[in-house]
């Protein structure tokens, strides 16, 4: 017996059952696979491969300082406000 949140997913504007959504995700994924990079480089025009290597420099770096936040690039998010008093709003 299926539940009504089982079948509640869409698969394109067609109604699946989980299991086949998945199946069909899938299938998706492994046609392009392989052709994965030779699209990006496509779409991006190749800068899509400075981007990959500026990223991982920069987490090796952070890797470097222990993996903590802050550092050479400074704290982003909340954290960067500094400490909230115990009334301030968030």
């Amino acid at each position: 017996m299926t539940t009504e949140h089982e079948i509640n997913r869409t698969f394109g504007r067609e109604a699946v059952l989980q299991d086949e959504r998945r199946a069909r995700i899938r299938t998706v994924f492994n046609a392009v696979a392989r052709r994965y990079d030779l699209m990006n480089d496509l779409m991006s025009m190749g800068i899509h491969r400075l981007w990959k290597r500026t990223l991982a420099r920069r987490v090796r770096q952070v890797q470097g300082q222990g993996g903590r936040p802050g550092g050479r690039y400074g704290r982003c998010g909340p954290a960067a406000a500094g400490p909230r008093a115990a009334g301030d709003r968030v």
